[in-house]
């Protein structure tokens, strides 16, 4: 083969329809939810669900802590992120009014399992704690 051009053989290269190639990239998912009145050891969750057929990707989570009370504003809003898949718990992530992570490679989860994103609140008053998630769905 010439220097400088693409390798024809072997089956590197396939031309695929706008349907097949969309079912190759994947769906984008994007979840979120919050709670505006959590106390101490209180947490917010997102649970989902990877139906069958199907293969589910985590890229990115995210979570945020605020105060309710304006005078709390210079207290520490301390909450941590916890990632869990069945029984298996990823190390948390936590900050002074939330945290995030990119996860490369993306953590991967099989069809039928329950992914579990949580926020939880380490702060001493009463918080608004809000989480989300970032990955894309596969068909297998």
């Amino acid at each position: 083969m010439a220097r400088g051009y693409p390798d024809f053989e072997g089956g590197k290269v396939a031309l695929y329809t706008v349907a097949d190639w969309a079912a190759k990239e994947g769906t984008v998912i994007v979840r979120s939810t919050f709670d505006a009145d959590v106390d101490f050891l209180g947490f917010v969750t997102i649970p989902y669900l990877v139906e069958e057929g199907h293969t589910f990707y985590l890229t990115f989570v995210s979570g945020i802590c605020v105060p309710n009370d304006e005078n709390e504003g210079d207290s520490n809003q301390i909450c941590g992120i916890e990632v869990a898949i069945a029984a298996l718990m990823y190390p948390s992530l936590g900050g002074n009014g939330g945290a995030s992570a990119c996860y490369t490679p993306p953590i991967r989860v099989t069809e039928g399992q329950i992914l579990a994103v949580n926020n939880r609140s380490y702060a001493d008053h009463n918080v608004t704690l809000w989480v989300g998630l970032l990955g894309y769905l596969i068909e297998n």
